[in-house]
């Protein structure tokens, strides 16, 4: 991802294959369940230092619980 995103939109990455995805500090949003259904994502790197808080709090759900 680009150095310059500054949004990832709610479902963005839904039912994607993507294994591994990297998030710079750039990034000032993301929507909710933007990875949802994402069952092959295993790596998901945050280069921020902590969330930012208008990341939505769903911005990390991608797997259905069984």
């Amino acid at each position: 991802m680009s150095n310059n995103l500054k949004t990832i939109e709610k479902y963005a990455f839904s039912h994607s294959k993507i294994k591994v995805i990297f998030i710079p500090a750039s990034v000032t949003f993301i929507g909710e369940h933007a990875f949802s259904h994402c069952d092959e994502l295993t790596v998901i790197y945050v280069e921020a230092p902590s969330k930012p808080d208008s990341w939505d709090s769903l911005w990390d759900y991608y797997k259905e619980e069984s």
